[in-house]
């Protein structure tokens, strides 16, 4: 007897959606939906403009309805349409995209795809001493930054301190005259 993992797809069309088709072209699939959302939101934008479309000259005639005013309804349908159809396309994906094993796997425990890792204890200690050692070199940059913060902020206090000392001689010098 076999056993078959829970998951995994039953029918043909479901093996060739998890093992050919989604892996090359799922990316493709939200791309095509995206650029058709675009498409979308420039008919429906333009067909709100109203006679503004027809006014501009920026659309050729076969866009436009028989009196050229207005944005054809046809090509909002088409636009709707072909969005609907991506859309039809995306979900398809979705529903045959396998579930990860933490999103609802029935208590399946996922297989370790990695083997342990095992250190001895003198290359863990080396290990600790390396990082040590490293956290201490970082300590003395901080506090090197740190200090040389403090230099250009009582530098610009001073700076501070003479640019008001100047405008009180000015206000000074103003007030005189």
């Amino acid at each position: 007897m076999t056993h078959r993992k829970f998951n995994e797809p039953k029918t043909a069309i479901g093996r060739y959606m998890v093992y050919t088709f989604i892996p090359k072209y799922s990316n493709n699939v939200m791309g095509f939906v995206y650029m058709g959302a675009a498409i979308l939101i420039v008919v429906v934008g333009l067909r709100g403009l109203g006679s503004l479309v027809g006014q501009l000259h920026l659309l050729p005639d076969f866009l436009l309805d028989p009196q050229g005013a207005k944005l054809s309804p046809y090509v909002v349908l088409i636009g709707l349409l072909l969005e609907f159809s991506l859309l039809l396309i995306l979900g398809t994906v979705t529903f045959f995209t396998p579930e990860d094993s933490g999103h609802g796997g029935h208590g399946a425990t996922p297989e370790p795809t990695e083997k342990p890792i095992t250190v001895s204890l003198p290359d863990f200690k080396e290990e600790v001493e390396q990082i040590k050692e490293l956290s201490n070199e970082e300590k003395v940059m901080i506090r090197s930054f740190l200090d040389e913060f403090e230099n250009i902020n009582r530098r610009i206090n001073r700076i501070q301190e003479s640019n008001v000392e100047a405008l009180k001689k000015m206000k000074d010098a103003l007030s005189q005259n």
